[in-house]
């Protein structure tokens, strides 16, 4: 009875390949060293490494990969009477892996799910650093205390470094980052004020800044003030911390090209002036807790990215909005402003928005994009446009997200079709294929108009 093949391990296939080869020359073993190093940094590092029972050739191969990634996942072991000696195992392969080559490391991504012993870390650190390692990636999953090596933060060679580390971060003085362009820390506690500003401060050319789920508990006031950063991300989804929370990050960049900021409001993000050369800004700021105060901060956050060419906004950031006193008048003009995209925090549409969305379009004269995810039902259109010059003057293309095709989404379109003359394009996004009888309804709305095109998408 024929059976399928099973699928050949990435070493079972060279071994035999190998044999095959037995009766003359060894083609693959005979290839320059820098190409079989090449071949092997496409295997994962355990594999690569197992190639060293190959042959004599091989055997030392695998200390020149350039890239090194380590995952602990002894803990998943079937036999849990068995994990400390498959954990002291896999402790053995990475001191074999890291002390005992003279390659330079390009990546070396260490992921510990369970705490480790600190000196043995800190030594794997040292010798990474000592091998020029330029891109460094360590997650500490359930590390309770540590103190990371001087040398860490004072490595020339670093240029990404990703730390993902629930326990607090400790970071020795001085910080002199002098070639690191990326960092992003993600769960990380931090100690105190003076600690989180040497950090940054400590980063002296760095482009790209991205904070994820941070402790912000000890920090009252920080700045970032960083002339080289270009892109810059805060994330803050878990709200457990809130009542003991309350933060203000303070970001003062001139060259600041690109902007994400999604986080409750007790972390609080405020650009120290109108960033000069904002391209593109993403908010959804959430969790009201008072309403006048969270409406100003609001208007202060949007306020100082007036010069952005782009923005995404969810409907929670302006349902934030509408808490503040009088959002109409605080509001800034948006000049540059190009492409406006409002979306919803979940799948569904919210229509509760309007009278915010109202307020940035006020404040867009030349706005030549608005993406919606509401279909401003129950609006009194005439007004709507009246108010709007953008409207009359500046929009070349429309879409709406989660289009159902209601009376008032088509109401809407015939409005837009009528009155807004510079119009070009109209993009329909729904969640299922529209009936034909929806889409012909659509379409009549053009009449004769051949200025407009409308396409529909699900």
């Amino acid at each position: 009875m024929a059976t399928d093949a099973l699928p050949l391990s990435p070493i079972r296939q060279m071994s035999l390949e190998r044999q095959d080869d037995s009766q003359g020359e060894d083609r693959i073993s005979n290839l320059p060293e820098d190409v079989l190093v090449h071949s092997l940094s496409f295997l994962p590092t355990k594999e690569a490494i197992r190639t060293s029972v190959l042959s004599t050739r091989w055997q030392n191969l695998w200390m020149s990969l350039p890239n090194l990634t380590f995952t602990d996942l002894s803990y998943l072991h079937r036999n849990q009477d068995r994990v400390p000696e498959v954990r002291a195992s896999f402790m053995k392969l990475v001191d074999r892996s890291i002390h005992h080559r003279k390659a330079c490391i390009r990546k070396l991504s260490l992921s510990l799910q369970k705490e480790v012993d600190v000196f043995r870390l800190n030594s794997w650190l040292c010798a990474a650093i000592r091998h020029k390692t330029q891109n460094l990636d360590l997650f500490l999953i359930e590390q309770e205390y540590v103190i990371l090596p001087h040398c860490l933060f004072t490595a020339e060679s670093l240029i990404s470094l990703v730390l993902r580390m629930e326990c607090t971060l400790r970071a020795p003085t001085p910080v002199c980052f002098s070639s690191l362009k990326f960092l992003e820390l993600s769960h990380v506690k931090f100690k105190d004020v003076q600690t989180c500003q040497e950090l940054f401060s400590g980063c002296l050319v760095l482009e790209e800044l991205v904070l994820k789920e941070c402790n912000w508990k000890n920090i009252s006031d920080i700045n970032i003030d960083i002339p080289p950063l270009k892109k810059f991300s805060l994330s803050n989804y878990t709200s457990q911390q809130v009542k003991r929370v309350n933060c203000k990050i303070k970001i003062n960049t001139a060259n600041l090209s690109h902007l994400s900021c999604q986080n409750f409001l007790r972390v609080q993000l405020v650009p120290y002036n109108p960033l000069p050369a904002l391209e593109s800004a993403q908010v959804d700021i959430f969790g009201v807790t008072n309403r006048g105060e969270d409406g100003r901060r609001a208007v202060q956050l949007l306020a100082g990215l007036k010069n952005a060419n782009s923005l995404y906004v969810t409907n929670d950031s302006l349902l934030v909005l509408n808490c503040a006193e009088n959002p109409e008048a605080d509001l800034p003009t948006f000049h540059y402003l190009t492409q406006l995209y409002v979306r919803p925090t979940c799948c569904l549409p919210d229509v509760g928005t309007v009278g915010a969305v109202m307020y940035l379009l006020q404040k867009a004269p030349n706005l030549e994009f608005l993406s919606i995810a509401s279909e401003f039902q129950g609006q009194d259109l005439d007004w709507f446009f009246q108010t709007l010059p953008c409207f009359t003057s500046r929009l070349k293309s429309f879409s709406i997200m989660y289009f159902e095709g209601t009376a008032a989404s088509i109401q809407l379109l015939k409005y837009l079709c009528q009155h807004a003359p510079v119009l070009k394009k109209i993009y329909l996004f729904s969640s299922y294929e529209l009936t034909e009888e929806i889409k012909d309804q659509v379409l009549q709305v053009l009449g004769d108009s051949k200025r407009v095109k409308i396409r529909f998408y699900s």
